[in-house]
């Protein structure tokens, strides 16, 4: 099966390279580093926001569809009585 690059992704890819630029030579910080990531990571969310407006995905949540998995709490974390406190202890009740 082949796999295409969605449109939206374009947003992506075009805002971090924005974030990159405006990092690179609009931001001013020393060491130039921290501009470059500030700018990337900016651009980069700002990509991201758009393609996902743009494209229709939830942002948070699943959209109003229902949700269900193949576990539960219980599997995930057994059903562990608690353990009594060890009455030899100083401050054992």
């Amino acid at each position: 099966m082949r796999r295409y690059l969605r449109p939206h992704y374009l947003f992506v890819f075009a805002g971090t390279a924005i974030g990159l630029a405006i990092g690179i030579f609009v931001i001013d910080v020393q060491p130039a580093i921290i501009g470059w990531l500030v700018g990337g990571g900016l651009g980069l969310s700002g990509g991201a926001y758009l393609a996902a407006v743009t494209s229709g995905e939830p942002l948070v949540g699943s959209g109003g569809r229902s949700r269900s998995s193949n576990w539960t709490l219980e599997d995930l974390y057994g059903d562990e009585e608690e353990k009594p406190v060890n009455s030899g202890t100083r401050n054992g009740h």
